[in-house]
């Protein structure tokens, strides 16, 4: 079996019920290869189980950032890269330009717009318009290219940052995809 080497085991879900002696092989005695599962959301809780299983770690107590009602955006930083350390971000930080705007369309509190397009280097497809004073930070291409000639590292924990954002914002349009079995057009 190509399972047994890597130490891995086939999920089946969703079997149509022609299979009958299909699944009645597979579920003899729990077998060490397949596992087979009612649905998705079965089969991604069964397999999330036997990671933790296999994989547990005694939990260490990870302290909240204490951080000042004012550095809420180095919070939200914080969350979207917990390895780095708060002098990392308060240094990447510099690099943004604080402004306090007002305007008319409402933007999600702690969103971020346009990162992607800052790091390919296309033009920029979103504008932000806020619907009541806030408080916006800005990294200018000016000042993310003077990042990466000074200090390359904060524009690599940068790209984590927005890759992590974005990969937060597709999980969820995905988990909706999968909830309403619809695609967005």
């Amino acid at each position: 079996y190509v399972c047994a080497p890597y130490e891995c085991r086939l999920v089946f879900t969703a079997i149509p019920s022609a299979y009958t002696r299909f699944l009645r092989v597979m579920l003899v005695d729990e077998s060490p290869v397949f596992h087979v599962a009612d649905d998705l959301n079965d089969a991604i809780e069964w397999s999330e189980n036997e990671l933790l299983r296999r994989y547990k770690v005694e939990s260490t107590l990870q302290k909240e950032p204490s951080l000042p009602k004012e550095h809420a955006f180095l919070a939200r930083l914080h969350n979207l890269s917990p390895a780095q350390p708060l002098s990392v971000l308060e240094k990447l930080l510099e690099y943004f330009d604080r402004q306090v705007l007002h305007g008319d369309v409402q933007v999600s509190e702690g969103a971020m717009v346009g990162e992607l397009c800052l790091l390919t280097g296309e033009k920029r497809k979103t504008t932000v318009v806020t619907m009541e004073r806030c408080v916006v930070y800005v990294l200018t291409e000016a000042r993310f290219k003077d990042m990466l000639d000074k200090d390359s590292l904060l524009a690599f924990v940068f790209q984590g940052i927005a890759l992590r954002y974005v990969s937060l914002r597709l999980q969820y349009v995905g988990n909706r995809i999968w909830e309403t079995k619809c695609l967005p057009i």
